[in-house]
Parts: structure tokens; sequence; C-alpha cells
């Protein structure tokens, strides 16, 4: 772009009396029609490429939100809005796609200037006319990037504001019963109407910001001529065609370098995106290492069966192994808010705790669960009561690894069902909850449903198994979402089974049949923790722990 000013001066002497050599004439113009060709067959590859890696970036970030949303702890997820995780998938990963393109120009605008401003003063030979025109257009850039710092700063505005419209409106969704019941339409639509206008203000000003910025780049390189071209009449010299001609085709190569600042407001919006990133990246995630975790599976109880003695020596060595890397892995990482207690790995427990004691918050003083010792056997019936708070569902949590331990010790030797206190359904049919993309055993399948007591509610339901639900399970009664999540986790067949709760929300004589048919005989095989306030089934357990106020206080 640079060399294609100076071919067309040398093709506009030919039409000056000075004599020049029609071939030399096409030489010349063949030598701009390469360079419009050598510029169009770079640049554009250029910007697919870039726009391509802009392309990759992001999809690598959603990537990152997906998995990171998978891992967050409990607490973590309580921090976390809804606006918090979906506005950086729909809105701020979107600047990835073009910011590539013009951070290009933050080594490629400044060096276009040097080269221009040196080709103007001595090649065009107009002197100290072209600091001028070149000064005006520097006068604007840094405008411009006081435009770009604004820019970023009303973008990190309006991601809050939509963060907060999104965890508004998803609230809203979610007691949109309670909202319809009370007609209480006008009050949240108004709450609506304001978080929305309050982010749209915020926009408007991006917007015009942004426009401004866009504006100019269209009218500087012109002004930039006119002063130019003025500043060198005013001087007294004569102005020719040849000069205005090759003076024009050189601010034309600066009118792509004035992308500098929009480079300067995409560096800064980028900036933006990835802090918010770090900081959902950088939230508590579940932490595998703190729990020793050794999957029996039933190709290994057959091999058990072949050479006890051969697998308990390899167990033992695993176990030594295991806890000397997670001790190195603590240590390396400084994790000072847990400890593993130097146990021996008990292979005949199940679940085994130590000395337990964990925290929701790690700036709370109190511990939610204290000093927890327990050892579950192999096909165990454990039942866990206590009064509401006392840490039984705190309990099942740190099982289940959703609540990190900062003391003592917890193995898991076998692979976890767990049937949660509130039924999570998602929208489809009844089947696929229950099967949860497992494969349809249809004997299994109908074992399950029978001793789950669904086979009545198959019959109402109108499609059977195949009814679609909605979202949450909107259209089922609460004791039916209730033995849907509970023959997910039976059929599962996995082999310890935490129950929290999963006969509150049924019927007295419906809960009887599926603690029998279920919990004692179904599943009679498997280790089961069952938490409950049914004090009636206590009898039919074998151990009963009772919790208050995260402390065991009686066991038997």
């Amino acid at each position: 772009r640079i060399v294609q000013p100076l071919l067309l001066g040398q093709m506009l002497l030919y039409f000056n009396t000075t004599g020049i050599d029609k071939f030399y004439a096409y030489k010349c113009a063949m030598g701009i029609i390469l360079c419009s060709a050598v510029n169009v067959f770079v640049v554009h590859p250029y910007m697919m490429d870039m726009i391509h890696l802009g392309m990759k970036v992001r999809v690598a970030c959603c990537s990152l939100i997906y998995r990171k949303t998978l891992k967050l702890t409990k607490t973590a997820l309580g921090e976390t809005t809804i606006g918090q995780a979906v506005n950086p998938l729909s809105n701020d990963v979107d600047i990835f796609d073009i910011s590539f393109i013009f951070l290009h120009y933050l080594w490629l605008g400044p060096f276009e200037f040097i080269i221009i401003t040196y080709i103007t003063f001595h090649l065009i030979d107009i002197g100290i006319s072209s600091i001028f025109g070149i000064a005006f257009l520097l006068m604007f850039i840094p405008f411009q990037v006081w435009l770009g710092k604004n820019s970023s700063e009303l973008k990190l505005r309006t991601a809050v504001r939509t963060d907060e419209r999104v965890r508004l409106m998803n609230e809203i969704i979610s007691g949109i019963q309670a909202i319809k019941m009370y007609t209480w339409e006008n009050f949240f639509t108004s709450l609506i109407e304001k978080a929305r206008k309050m982010e749209i203000n915020i926009i408007r000003w991006a917007s015009y910001i942004k426009g401004v910025s866009t504006s100019f780049i269209i009218f500087t390189t012109r002004i930039s001529l006119f002063i130019t071209v003025l500043a060198y009449t005013l001087f007294g010299y004569e102005i020719t065609a040849e000069k205005v001609f090759m003076i024009s085709a050189c601010y034309s190569c600066l009118c792509l370098s004035m992308f500098l600042p929009q480079g300067i407001r995409g560096a800064a919006e980028m900036i933006v995106t990835v802090k918010r990133l770090k900081k959902f990246l950088m939230c508590d995630e579940l932490i595998s290492s703190k729990i020793e975790t050794k999957k029996n599976s039933k190709e290994n109880n057959k091999d058990a069966k072949n050479n006890k003695e051969s697998v308990k020596e390899n167990n033992k060595i695993n176990a030594n192994q295991k806890e000397e890397n997670a001790k190195e892995d603590l240590t390396e990482q400084n994790k000072k808010d847990y400890t593993i207690v130097d146990q021996p790995k008990c292979v005949e427990y199940s679940i085994s705790i130590k000395n337990g004691s964990a925290k929701w918050q790690d700036y709370e003083r109190e511990n939610t669960l204290h000093n927890i010792n327990i050892n579950v056997r192999p096909n165990e019936l454990i039942a866990i009561v206590g009064q509401v708070g006392a840490g039984k569902s705190s309990l099942m949590n740190v099982i289940l690894k959703e609540l990190r331990l900062h003391k003592g010790f917890i193995q898991i030797n076998d692979k976890i069902a767990y049937a949660s206190q509130e039924p999570w359904l998602f929208a489809g049919s009844v089947r696929q909850n229950i099967l949860f993309g497992r494969n349809m055993e249809q004997v299994r399948y109908n074992h399950v449903i029978e001793v789950c007591q669904l086979k009545r509610d198959f019959s109402l339901l109108p499609y059977g198994d195949k009814t679609i639900i909605g979202e949450r399970g909107i259209s089922l009664s609460g004791g039916q979402r209730a033995r849907i999540n509970l023959a997910r986790a039976v059929y599962a067949d996995a082999d310890i089974y935490l129950m929290d709760d999963p006969l509150s929300a049924v019927d007295a004589h419906v809960g009887k049949c599926m603690f029998e048919k279920c919990i004692n005989k179904y599943l009679g095989n498997k280790t089961r923790i069952l938490v409950t306030h049914q004090l009636q089934y206590l009898r039919n357990v074998d151990r009963i722990i009772v919790l208050k106020n995260g402390t065991i206080q009686a066991e038997g």
C-alpha cells in the first residue's frame, strides 16, 4: 500500500512535458495493479485467519465456562448468579471475534505513520507542509484512546447491569406461579423495565462513543489532505496534480492505520472480558485430591475371588502411594486449610471418615461439621437423624465431595448414587429422567419402577413413562418427583446409596412400601445411608447416627 503512491506519482509524470517513456508509464501502471493484487491476497487471508483465531478463542472460553460450571462447589454456586455464567457466554466472549483484527494495528499504525511522514516530506518533496497534516491525524489518537478507555468502562458497567437483569428474570421465571397467583405482574414488570432501562442507558452511551470513534476514520484523512495542501500553497509553493494525487494516496494508506484506536479499544475490552472470566474461573471447585477414592467394579470383584491375597497386597501398596501423593500435592499447593491425618487405609469399610471437620465458607468461625468419625461397612443400612440444621445434608455433601474437609480424613471405596432432598428433574420424558443417559435394560427398569411405586403413576399419565414433563417436573406432584428422583438413583446400580430424606414428600402408605421394597429389600446388598425424619423406620435399620449442631451426639 505504501509503494502504490510512489508508482502513481511516477506514472503521472508521463502526462507532464518531462518526456517520460510510455513503456515506463505502463510498467508503473502494472506495478500499481500488482501491488493491489498482492494487497488483496495478503490482507483478506489475514483477516480470515484473525477471525478464525478469534472464533477459536471464543469457543475455548465457552468450553472453559461450561466445564467450570460442572465443577463448582455448592458454595461457589450460591455466590455465583445465573447472569455471571450466562452473560459471558452470550455477550462478553463475542469481543474475541473481531478484536484480533485490530490488534495488528497496535504496531502497524505507528510504523506506517513514520514511513508516510518520510515519503511525504522527502520523496514527494512537500517539506514542512506534511507535518501539519500528519499532526492533525496524530492529534485525534489520544482522544480516540480516551474514547476506547471509556468504552471498556461502559462495557464493564453494561455487563454488571446485564447480570442483574438476567438474575432478576431467572428469579421471576422460577416464581412465576406465585406471581400469577397474587397478581404481581405489574409490579415485577416495572422492576424488569427499570433494570432494562438502566442497562439500555449504558448501552446507548457506549454506542455513541463507538459511533464517534468510527466517524473519525472517515473524515480525518480527508481533512488532513486539505490541511496539507492548504499549508503547501500558503508557503508559496505551486501545487500540481501529481503531488495532490500522491498525497491523497499516502493518506489513504493511513486510513487503515487509523484503526489503531480501534485496536486499543478492542484490547481494553478484551482485558475487561478476561478479568470477568478470570473471576468466574477462580471460583472454588471440587477437589478430588482431598478424598481418597477406590472404585470397585464387578470385574475387580471377580479378580479378587481368584487371587484375594494379591489384590489385598496391591490395594495396600496403592493406598500408601496415593496417600503419599496426596500429601505431596497438598504440601506443594500450600493447602493450609486442610490436613490429612496419618491413618492407615481401611479397605473393609465402604466409607470411612476420621476426625472430619468442614464448613461452607472459609471465613466462618464455626464449623458446619466438627470431629465426625464414621465407618460404614458394605451392605449396611445407616439412618442419620437430627433436627433441622443439625448437619445431615452437609454430611451427605462431604461424602459427595461437594463440601471440602478442612481437617480430617475421608476414604470412599465404591461408586455412589445420590437421591437429593429436593428432586431435580429436567425437561424430557419420565423415562429419560430415570435412565439419565444410561442404556435401557427392560428387566431392571421394570423392577425399579415397581419398587419405587411408580407403576400406578405411569398408568395415570397420558403416555405412561414417555410423557414429557416440564422443567423441574412442573407438571408432576411433589411425591411423583421424589419417586422419580429415587428411581434414577436406584437404576444407576451403584455400590453406595445416599438418600437425603426421600420419603418426606410421599404419603405414609407409599413411603412404607418404598422403604420395605426398595430401600430394605431391593437395595439390601448395597451400602445405604438414609437421612430421614420418619422415626417409624428406625427399627429396621442396622445403625442410627444422631447429629446435633454438626457433631455426632449418639450412635448405635
